[in-house]
């Protein structure tokens, strides 16, 4: 698997994931108390994204919502 490929497979579960809180929390009758704590829980893994993204898998650019990293540069090095 290439690093482009391993950077797209783990923002699009990251990117399920995030959707999916929004489908459980736009469903129904929820509690009052599961709002907040999937707001902390939620902030939470996206700093853990945006952590692992760039220590583990070496992004250093982020354009929009697309965490960007072109493997062409390391070639010419």
């Amino acid at each position: 698997m290439t690093h482009a490929q391993k950077i797209v497979r783990f923002t699009f579960w990251v990117n399920n994931y995030f959707l999916g809180v929004i489908i459980i929390l736009l469903w129904g009758h929820s509690p009052n108390w599961l709002g907040p704590v999937v707001g902390v829980v939620t902030a939470v893994a996206l700093w853990y994204t945006v952590w692992y993204l760039q220590k583990r898998l070496g992004v250093k650019k982020v354009c929009g919502l697309y965490f960007v990293d072109d493997e062409r540069e390391k070639q010419l090095h």
